[in-house]
């Protein structure tokens, strides 16, 4: 049996920090490895933690077993950042580890100073490790639904970084792809669905039974590639239409409604019809009265009430979402990249249930959990919501389905064999949670075959 740390012991939805001893540490740690990290003159690998989640960087260092470096990070009364490294890192291989969750600007800015505070302390080699990359939805000009004129601001977040003095990126399931080459410099995209899939595996679920569910078409590819890895799972798509930022389709009705509302209340009905022309009927309930505005002429029937009180429910808007494939009677597993405000997932889990699954499962790396995420995904649609710990999850902000997973492992494999100049394509998470590396189908560590 390979002797690497045991994974992270997660209860339900409230992961605990394991307590690292001297016989938990991997055998490679204690020889080879462990005198490759160490010359005369001190340590040659130090791992720093910015403030944006800390947990996670603790649970790093313990799998290296190293110790995290002394870093003073504080903020000034007007909100500027300080950086201070209190040990040296000349000649050091420096890995910082920073997440932009919210507040995101806060944590890039620290990221960034980290960054200036080693290069200008003359560490040999700087790697940002971004367990989540906050600005990579920004990576292109969306489509006509935004009328164009937008930055393109992970490109611009990748060029602060390099400037920086950064001279490698190590980040976990970006968005899109492409983003890895708004870099100047070398990236490692290491992808967590591993750490999810060897979850799913332990539910002892018939592969027969389960069905892979990409909540929207732009996830298509990510889903497909976590079916095949799910012993070839079947395939379906909830097909749904975005209007805009954070807006699912049945979110639209609200948000037109009361910009109409606010037209029909300053007699700009011209103007109302002028900026939205491709809007013909829509459709709003209010308890059991329809109220329909028609906006192809310059005119709104005439129910101020039901415009001014917005005392109707989004719900019952009329949406257009589609199912490509079949769930009846099966065990629908929804696999996304992030869950923000969890509308299109949730969503797409009640269609499901329409449509005869008998379970829904959701998976995600990122769970950034903004408002009513947690309302919309503790509200009984979901036997269980996974994800992974690459941001923290408030307290607050746990509830009975939640389960966290540790991508702890994982991400100091990768930093030790980038450390090494290894290479880290194949890095996979085996049945017992610990990581390991296949070579010929073969444990990188002891040679066990799965």
């Amino acid at each position: 049996k390979c002797n690497l740390p045991q994974p992270v012991d997660i209860g339900n939805g409230k992961p605990t920090v394991p307590i690292v001893n001297e016989r938990t540490l991997p055998k490679f740690l204690e020889s080879a490895r462990m005198e490759t990290s160490v010359n005369r003159n001190g340590a040659k690998l130090k791992v720093f933690s910015g403030t944006a989640n800390p947990a996670l960087s603790q649970e790093i260092a313990w799998y290296m077993g190293l110790e995290l470096g002394k870093i003073n990070i504080k903020r000034f009364a007007d909100g500027e950042i300080y950086v201070q490294l209190q040990e040296s890192v000349r000649g050091c291989d420096v890995y910082l580890v920073q997440s932009t969750c919210p507040p995101a600007n806060e944590n890039l800015m620290e990221l960034l100073i980290m960054v200036d505070a080693c290069r200008r302390a003359s560490a040999k080699n700087i790697t940002v490790v971004i367990p989540y990359f906050g600005y990579a939805r920004a990576d292109r000009k969306a489509s006509s639904s935004t009328q164009g004129r937008e930055s393109i601001a992970a490109k611009l977040v990748a060029n602060l970084i390099t400037e920086a003095g950064a001279n490698r990126v190590l980040a976990c399931d970006l968005h899109s792809g492409q983003s890895m080459g708004y870099f100047d410099i070398p990236v490692d995209h290491v992808h967590c669905q591993s750490v999810i899939l060897d979850y799913l595996a332990s539910k002892t679920i018939s592969s027969d039974d389960m069905v892979v569910v990409s909540p929207d078409v732009g996830g298509v590819a990510r889903a497909r590639s976590f079916a095949k890895k799910l012993s070839d799972a079947p395939l379906a798509i909830v097909d749904k239409r975005r209007h805009g930022h954070n807006v699912a389709e049945d979110d639209v009705v609200q948000g037109y409604s009361r910009i109409f509302g606010s037209y029909y209340r300053d007699n700009q009905l011209g103007k109302c019809c002028a900026f939205f022309p491709y809007l013909v009927d829509i459709f709003v309930y209010h308890k059991s009265s329809p109220v329909q505005w028609v906006c192809s002429g310059l005119r709104l029937n005439r129910s101020r009430a039901f415009l001014q009180t917005g005392s109707w429910s989004g719900s019952d808007s009329h949406a257009v979402m589609n199912l490509i494939g079949d769930v009846k009677g099966k065990v629908a597993v929804m696999v996304d990249d992030m869950i923000d405000t969890a509308g299109t997932i949730a969503k797409g889990a009640a269609l499901l249930h329409q449509e005869g699954a008998r379970e829904v499962y959701a998976c995600c790396s990122h769970a950034v959990f903004s408002p009513p995420a947690i309302d919309r995904l503790s509200g009984g649609l979901f036997q269980e919501v996974i994800i992974t710990n690459t941001l923290p999850v408030a307290e607050k902000n746990y509830f009975p389905q939640l389960t966290v997973l540790s991508v702890a492992n994982l991400l100091g494999e990768t930093i030790w064999r980038v450390h090494d100049d290894c290479s880290n394509f194949q890095i996979q998470v085996s049945g017992s949670g610990s990581v390991h590396l296949y070579n010929n189908a073969n444990c990188y560590h002891c040679g066990q075959t799965r």
